[in-house]
């Protein structure tokens, strides 16, 4: 290690737009003269020497929770908090809790401040910089009955409804539009691609946008519907592409999206689904008397939103591991960040996924151990492909996408078939002659792949299940 420090401002992220870019953390920092929380930004050098130092807020009212930032491309710096109260550096306030943007540039100076929201509650979860300098803010709105700076929702509930805000580079509100359904909506984070948008956030809706999106119903407590990850791929007008959702009877919760070259995406998450998409975990053994917290989730799409493999991450300890960074190498090598607790009481060990390469061990059982994981793609998407005759050779396999059953085709002679799901286990397997029909009922929708050979030919394709 070449240096460490120490700062006053909580929970710190650190944000920097690029490798020469200037480098900020962003979390909760206190107002010298009245001992209220604000949102602390600092600029730090590459040595990790503070440049400046500002807390911006309302100095008589605490931010709560809910502050957070992002480096821009002018080398200043963004950032958003959850405002109940206007004065100090919020010129504004509508009602409830408001989103409230600030924007500093590189020696600290404001450039501009808006507040985001209507007579209700207004929240900001995250921010991105558009291709045409200006920005996105990922919201969530209850029903307001009157407009502030933007157009109330409506949903036919009184849950969430997910609320996307355009913003000029001088922070004047361009747009915003409102997505969702009758059940608590939000968008957590996003990103610009090539034809428009791509949001990543949590629904329990099975209706309006999200009908036919694919929401996995579960229960937190007696009434609340669990959240699904929801992907909405929009183009710059706001219009929907499509609509999908991502997860089990359990919560999920994005962290990053990534776009990749093949036009498809990949999600870093939290779950804590044992079913559903999230298969990988379907055979984890918890502790006794240990219920699921959560794991890290990792799952690739296609262009369409269709699911390609996903993987759970953790130490299948029942304690909640949660992510913290993600930095991508390529399509296929990210290293991420986070932490668990250990929870074995005699050993001081970990279950599952995480094993330290440098034999640490934690001191007390239930303190947080925090772990770097470099992990690598190896998917096969060679297999990945059109279920054509011309592509299949001898074999036939039809319909796809299939319901409750397809059927394969071949040649006179015997062929072997096996059906593996994305996380590469086998689900069904066996031999037939001319003919096949094999059933899928009550098998989780989402991609497929069967392997087929009669000893001289042998192919491997994609199945979908709807």
């Amino acid at each position: 290690m070449e240096w460490g420090r120490c700062y006053t401002t909580s929970s710190s992220q650190i944000y920097r737009y690029a490798s020469d870019s200037p480098i900020y953390t962003v979390g909760g920092g206190l107002f010298p003269e009245t001992g209220k929380s604000g949102l602390g930004i600092r600029r730090i050098d590459e040595n990790g020497n503070t440049i400046w130092e500002r807390v911006v807020g309302n100095p008589n009212y605490d931010f709560t929770y809910g502050v957070g930032a992002i480096a821009t491309s002018d080398g200043g710096v963004l950032g958003y908090a959850k405002p109940c109260h206007s004065g100090g550096d919020i010129s504004h306030w509508y009602g409830g809790y408001d989103g409230w943007l600030i924007k500093l540039d590189s020696l600290s100076n404001s450039e501009w401040e808006v507040t985001l929201g209507t007579d209700e509650t207004d929240m900001v979860y995250g921010l991105c910089e558009t291709s045409d300098e200006g920005f996105l803010a990922f919201m969530r709105s209850t029903a307001g009955a009157l407009p502030g700076s933007i157009e109330p929702c409506k949903p036919v509930t009184n849950w969430h409804d997910a609320v996307l805000v355009k913003l000029s580079n001088d922070g004047r509100i361009e747009w915003n539009r409102c997505y969702g359904g009758t059940a608590s909506d939000q968008f957590n984070i996003g990103i610009e691609i090539d034809d428009g948008y791509l949001l990543a956030g949590a629904s329990a809706s099975d209706d309006g946008d999200l009908e036919n999106a694919g929401y996995h119903l579960g229960y937190v407590g007696v009434q609340q519907r669990a959240p699904d990850i929801w992907l909405l791929r929009l183009n710059y007008d706001g219009n929907i592409i499509w609509s999908r959702c991502f997860g089990g009877s359990g919560i999920e919760t994005p962290f990053r999206v990534f776009q990749n070259e093949d036009g498809g995406f990949t999600v870093f998450a939290h779950s804590e689904s044992r079913n559903g998409d999230v298969q990988s975990a379907s055979h984890w053994v918890l502790p006794p008397g240990m219920g699921e917290a959560g794991n890290w989730w990792i799952f690739r799409t296609d262009s369409e939103g269709n699911l390609l493999w996903e993987r759970a991450l953790g130490s299948r300890s029942g304690s909640r591991e949660e992510l913290f960074d993600v930095v991508k190498h390529n399509d296929r090598e990210y290293t991420v960040a986070g932490y668990s607790a250990n929870w074995d009481e005699f050993n001081y060990i970990y279950h599952g996924d995480f094993e330290c390469t440098n034999n640490f061990l934690c001191g007390t059982p239930g303190n947080a151990v925090y772990w770097i994981v470099h992990i690598r793609d190896v998917f096969d998407y060679d297999a990945v492909g059109e279920n054509t005759k011309e592509d299949m050779g001898c074999f036939e396999v039809f319909p796809i996408p299939a319901k409750d059953l397809f059927t394969v085709r071949g040649g006179e002679d015997a062929f072997h078939y096996s059906m593996i799901n994305a996380i590469g286990q086998e689900v069904i397997q066996g031999v037939a002659q001319s003919e096949q029909q094999i059933s899928v009922s009550g098998m989780n929708k989402g991609i497929y792949f069967i392997r087929l050979t009669d000893g001289i030919h042998t192919c491997v394709k994609k199945i979908v299940l709807e």
